[in-house]
């Protein structure tokens, strides 16, 4: 694709300084689960979707879950950054989606979590996938890098 359609995200990964030309080409009218907001948002989550936010996490860059508000129904998306809404019967089961960026494209690495495990954050928020910090997992204060 030498053209990126309107309202149509995407991951871009490169060292230096590189010049994007504005276009009014139509906006793409494929399957696209990757979404962004350009400015920061409250994101309502839907049931029959499962949610993951771009982040650099324990995994490296990838999609990760995104930490919920007190009432597990909505998370923060801040400006100009993306995140997936993946049907929930894809999703079962992944914490995480992971990539590498050695000259191959595609996803690296698909992360799975225990169906029971509860992690919380140090105000004891519920977080579905924790990226670092110090977090509370099975009652055990765990430190993930």
């Amino acid at each position: 694709m030498t053209t990126i359609p309107a309202n149509t995200g995407v991951i871009l990964n490169g060292v230096g300084t590189h010049t994007f030309a504005i276009t009014t080409a139509p906006e793409f009218d494929g399957d696209n689960l990757l979404t962004g907001t350009t400015i920061d948002a409250e994101i309502a989550k839907e049931e029959s979707n499962s949610y993951y936010i771009l982040a650099n996490g324990e995994n490296g860059v990838g999609f990760y879950n995104p930490v919920l508000d007190d009432d597990y129904t909505k998370f923060n998306n801040a400006a100009n950054k993306a995140y997936l809404a993946v049907p929930a019967e894809q999703a079962q089961g992944v914490a995480s989606y992971s990539f590498r960026f050695d000259g191959t494209t595609g996803i690296e690495n698909v992360e799975g979590q225990s169906e029971g495990t509860a992690i919380y954050d140090l105000m004891g928020r519920r977080v579905e996938n924790p990226t670092r910090g110090i977090y509370v997992i099975n009652g055990k204060k765990v430190l993930v890098k």
